[in-house]
Parts: C-alpha cells; sequence; structure tokens
C-alpha cells in the first residue's frame, strides 16, 4: 500500500518505528521517507539512533506542529467527488487492494453517525 500510493510520509507510534524504518533501508518502501511519531514519550535516544539512516528522517508530532504554525498554507480547494482516502482490505481472500474514498462518501459516513454520535 506504500508504494501503490507513493506514501512520503507514516504517522505511527514507536512500536511501529523500527520495523518502518528498516523496511525504508532496505528499499521496500520505494517513496517512504519520513516518520512522523505520535508518542514522542516513548521515543527513546536509543530508538532514534536505531531509525536513524541516509533514506529515513524522523521528526516528532510537535516539531511538525511546529514547523506547521511557521508557515500557514491555504487551504486546498476540494469538491465533494475528489478522493479524501484510501480503505486498504487485509488481502485475506486476494491481494490486498485500496479502494478510494470521496469526500461525499467521508461526509455520507459521519452524516449516518450523528444520531448515535452527535457531531
Amino acid at each position: 500500500m506504500f508504494n501503490e500510493t507513493e506514501l512520503s510520509t507514516v504517522f505511527l507510534t514507536v512500536n511501529h518505528a523500527k520495523a518502518v524504518a528498516a523496511g525504508i533501508k532496505e528499499g521496500r518502501f520505494e517513496y517512504l521517507r519520513n516518520i512522523v511519531i505520535m508518542d514522542e514519550q516513548n521515543w527513546t535516544e536509543e530508538l532514534k539512533a536505531e531509525c536513524a539512516g541516509e533514506n529515513v528522517t524522523t521528526y516528532t508530532l510537535a516539531e511538525v506542529i511546529e514547523a506547521g504554525k511557521k508557515e500557514i498554507h491555504e487551504l486546498p480547494k476540494v469538491t465533494p467527488d475528489d478522493v479524501a482516502l484510501f480503505s486498504y482490505t487485509s488481502g485475506t481472500t486476494g491481494k490486498p487492494k485500496g479502494a478510494m474514498v470521496s469526500h461525499r462518501n467521508l461526509a455520507a459516513a459521519v452524516a449516518g453517525l450523528e444520531p448515535f454520535l452527535p457531531i
């Protein structure tokens, strides 16, 4: 899925960081270069050293938020039919594949939850 979507940055917790960094170093993730650690309280110097490499850069979520505050960008213009996200199957009955979910699909799903989770 990382290669199919040409993913360059992934947000994850430290328990996945070593495996993903190893995959980048081994060339399994063709486009992936950035790892953002969401639970920085668990991000030790030892883990930082293990994940460091020529083709991988790690950031904490706090670093990304601070960088974003310094350079505010205009929100992109989207239409209801633009792709909002990809939902991947597990591949239990065949090769894993991604289904494109539009903004319209996402809005409908959220609207369907409103009777149960007032928004």
